[in-house]
C-alpha cells in the first residue's frame, strides 16, 4: 500500500515518468524514491543548520576550514567499496568512504556550523552527476537532487540531534579534555548519531528493496550487520580527533585528518584492486562457462545467440558494451547484435562497416561520444572477430587476411583503464570464431556424408 502511494506520488511530481515504460521508468521512479523518502527531514535538518550556524566560526578560522573541506572532497571522492556475497552468486555493494570521521571531529571542536563540510562534497558530486546524466541525456534533476537530500535527512539531521544532547549533557565546544565529565556527553552523542544515522536508513532501504525486490532477506540482513559493525567501529574515532585539537594544538588535528585522508585512500586503492580483480575472475568463469556450454550445445551455431545473451550480460553487469555479427552464409554466420546495459548504444550503424575495412585486430577510439549521449563518455575498445580459418594460419605467407565475422565494442570511462578489458574480449572473440568455424566444419560433414550417401546409393 505504502508503495504504490509513493510510485503516484511520483507520477504527480513528475509527470515524464508516464511516458517511459519497463525499465528506464523503474530507474527514473527509483531515483525520486529519496526525495520523497527523505525530503520533508532534509528541509527541517536544511532551516535547523542554517539557524544554528554561526557565521563568525568560519571568519575566525577560513585556513582550518579550507583545509578540512580539501580533505571531505577527497575523502568523497575516493569512496570505497565492500562486497557482500548474496545466496544467488551476487554481490551486494556498500560504498563509504571516512569523511563522517572529520566531519564529526570538527562538529565536536566548532559545533554545528561545521555540518557545512558534509554538504560540499556532496555539491561537488551533484554537479558531477548531472554532467554524467546530462552526456546520458537522462534527467538531471532527481539523481542529483537525492543525494542533497539523503545526506540532510539523514546525517545531518541525525548529527544536529546528537549536538544538541551533547550541550544538553553539559559538553562545551570544543571538547574539553580527556576527563570523564567532559567524555561522557560526546560520547553519548557519538553513540546517538550511530544509531540514529542507522535508524534514519531502514524507511529508505525498505521502500528501495520493496520495489527491487532482488536481494533476498538473509542477505539483506548480512548487509545490515555490515553496516552497523562499519559505523560502530569507524565513527567513535571522531572522539579522538576532537581530542587532539583540546589541548590546543591546531596543528596536532590536521595532522590526524591527514592520516584520516591517506587511511582513506589507502582503503580506496585496495578497494579497486578488489573489483579489479573480482572482475577478471567474473571474466575468466563466464569464459570458461560459454566455452563448455558451446561444446556442450549443438554443433551448429543455432544456440550461439542465446549463449551471448546470456554469458556477456554475466561477465560484463555493469558495462556498455556491444557484440555484432555480421550475417553471412560462409562460414555460416548468424545475424546477431546484443546491446548490453539498459540498451544504450556505443556505435551507430555506420561505424560497423569501419570495422569490417579495419586492418587490425582491435583498435581504440579515445576521447569518443557514443550516438545516445551528447558529451564524450571516454575510450571506445573495438576488438574484431576474425574467422579461424586453419587454411590461412597454415600459410602466414598469403596476403589474403582473415574474414571479419562480427566485432565487440566496449564503453570504458575515463577513469578506467581501457585495455584492462582486452584479454578477456580476445579470447571471447576467439570463442565466437571457434564456434562459427565449428559450425561451418559441422555443415560440410554433413554435405560431404550426404554426397557419400548418394554415391553409395547409385
Amino acid at each position: 500500500m505504502i508503495e504504490s502511494r509513493i510510485f503516484r506520488l511520483a507520477r504527480r511530481l513528475n509527470p515524464k515518468l508516464n511516458e517511459l515504460d519497463g525499465q528506464r521508468q523503474m530507474i527514473a521512479f527509483l531515483q525520486m524514491v529519496p526525495v520523497m523518502v527523505t525530503g520533508i527531514p532534509a528541509l527541517i535538518a536544511l532551516v535547523w543548520l542554517v539557524l544554528a550556524t554561526d557565521l563568525g566560526v568560519f571568519a575566525d578560522n577560513p585556513v582550518v576550514f579550507g583545509i578540512l573541506a580539501f580533505a571531505m572532497v577527497l575523502s568523497d571522492q575516493r569512496s570505497f567499496t565492500f562486497f557482500i556475497a548474496t545466496k544467488d552468486g551476487q554481490d551486494l555493494p556498500t560504498t563509504g568512504s571516512l569523511s563522517g570521521i572529520v566531519m564529526w571531529s570538527a562538529a565536536l571542536i566548532y559545533g554545528p556550523s561545521a555540518l557545512w563540510l558534509s554538504v560540499v562534497p556532496v555539491t561537488l558530486r551533484m554537479v558531477q552527476a548531472g554532467r554524467e546524466l546530462r552526456r546520458l541525456n537522462d534527467n538531471v534533476f532527481w539523481q542529483p537532487l537525492s543525494q542533497l537530500t539523503q545526506l540532510l535527512g539523514g546525517e545531518t539531521i541525525v548529527s544536529l540531534m546528537g549536538l544538541a544532547l551533547f550541550r544538553a549533557l553539559g559538553g562545551s565546544y570544543p571538547l574539553s579534555g580527556f576527563a570523564a565529565d567532559d567524555l561522557y556527553p560526546a560520547i553519548l552523542a557519538t553513540g546517538f548519531t550511530i544509531v540514529g544515522t542507522m535508524i534514519s536508513l531502514y524507511p529508505l532501504v525498505g521502500v528501495l528493496n520493496a520495489y527491487i525486490g532482488s536481494v533476498d532477506k538473509a542477505s539483506t540482513r548480512r548487509w545490515w550487520r555490515f553496516v552497523w559493525l562499519m559505523m560502530i567501529l569507524i565513527t567513535p574515532f571522531s572522539i579522538l580527533g576532537a581530542l587532539t585539537y583540546s589541548e590546543g594544538n591546531t596543528g596536532l588535528f590536521l595532522f590526524y585528518v591527514v592520516g584520516i585522508v591517506l587511511g582513506n585512500f589507502l582503503t580506496y586503492y585496495l578497494s579497486e584492486t578488489n573489483i579489479r580483480s573480482r572482475q577478471r575472475t567474473r571474466e575468466m568463469t563466464q569464459l570458461e562457462a560459454l566455452g563448455e556450454a558451446i561444446l556442450q550445445g549443438p554443433p551448429d551455431s543455432s544456440a550461439l545467440p542465446e549463449l551471448l545473451t546470456t554469458y556477456v550480460a554475466q561477465m560484463y553487469p555493469n558495462y556498455h558494451c556491444e557484440v555484432r555479427l555480421f550475417p553471412r552464409e560462409q562460414p555460416p554466420v548468424p545475424d546477431f547484435h546484443l546491446v548490453n546495459v539498459s540498451g544504450i548504444r556505443t556505435v551507430t550503424d555506420d561505424f560497423w562497416q569501419r570495422v569490417i575495412e579495419h586492418a587490425d585486430p582491435y583498435f581504440v577510439e579515445p576521447n569518443y561520444t557514443p550516438p545516445d549521449m551528447q558529451g564524450v563518455y571516454g575510450d571506445l575498445l573495438v576488438v574484431r572477430i576474425l574467422d579461424a580459418n586453419p587454411d590461412l594460419d597454415a600459410n602466414p605467407q598469403t596476403e589474403e587476411s582473415p574474414a571479419c565475422l562480427g566485432a565487440i565494442t566496449m564503453l570504458r570511462h575515463r577513469a578506467a583503464r581501457t585495455l584492462d578489458a582486452l584479454p578477456a574480449l580476445q579470447t571471447l572473440a576467439s570463442q565466437i570464431a571457434s564456434a562459427i568455424r565449428r559450425a561451418q566444419v559441422h555443415a560440410e560433414t554433413l554435405a560431404h556424408q550426404k554426397v557419400a550417401q548418394e554415391l553409395a546409393f547409385a
